[in-house]
């Protein structure tokens, strides 16, 4: 039933944008980059050995991914690589991948977890979302300000332009009436925004799902990820439970 509802709304998407085309022009491929940034010292734990920790590691951590995206699929992998690195609690985003399927509403995605590798498939994740009329200018692009919930908990803040007629963004975040630019993730102390776009055509080989790892779903891996964990202290748990949400 979701994938119904998803595969309807994408496609009102898009006949709700054509049929004003002949006053503006929109975008259905392209080519952003992303640059999320960590607030690590926020990460950390007020223990004295994080607080020495601190003193060692920047503030922020800036990673730089890139979204190749049609008005039907995304994919969303690793980027320029920066002078700065902090590999934190044994994961290594920079090696994962994340493939979606916006007429299915289905993902597949390549994760690294401590020593192993999963590919993920399942359903794009489910936000509520609630549009506001705040607006804000990124990487040349108007977007409109939307909250989101999801996990019954977590809030995002979001950005999205209906410019670019892709209900998707970067990570998991999906389901607004245009692509999304911006994010910010407060428990997660973190944000993505786009920095620049290309209009370069798009390939299928780009575009091409992951087919290497263990086979699983979010529901059946984080129990696993908890269980890999004993031991360790709480801040920590959850900093790589959240990773591993998204």
């Amino acid at each position: 039933m979701y994938n119904l509802r998803y595969c309807c709304m994408f496609f009102a998407l898009l006949l709700m944008y054509s049929v004003g085309s002949g006053q503006k022009k929109f975008i259905s491929s392209g080519k952003i980059e992303f640059e999320k940034k960590v607030n690590v010292h926020a990460m950390l734990s007020n223990s004295i050995w994080d607080e020495q920790r601190k003193s060692t590691l920047p503030q922020f951590q800036s990673t730089f991914f890139d979204l190749y995206f049609t008005d039907s699929q995304t994919m969303y992998k690793s980027g320029r690589e920066v002078q700065v690195k902090y590999n934190q609690w044994g994961l290594q985003p920079t090696e994962d991948v994340l493939a979606t399927n916006l007429l299915t509403g289905k993902i597949a995605q390549r994760k690294h977890i401590f020593e192993d590798v999963y590919l993920i498939t399942e359903d794009l994740l489910k936000i509520k979302w609630k549009l506001t009329n705040e607006t804000r200018t990124i990487a040349g692009f108007e977007c409109k300000k939307a909250t989101g919930i999801f996990n019954d908990s977590l809030y995002v803040f979001a950005f999205y332009t209906d410019e670019i007629i892709v209900p998707s963004g970067p990570e998991l975040f999906s389901g607004l009436p245009g692509l999304i630019l911006g994010v910010a993730f407060p428990r997660r102390h973190t944000t993505w925004f786009a920095t620049k776009m290309e209009l370069n055509p798009v390939s299928a080989q780009q575009l091409t799902p992951p087919t290497k790892g263990k086979k699983t779903d979010r529901a059946t891996l984080l129990p696993l990820i908890k269980k890999g964990m004993d031991g360790w202290d709480e801040n920590s748990r959850q900093n790589v439970l959240y990773a591993a949400m998204l």
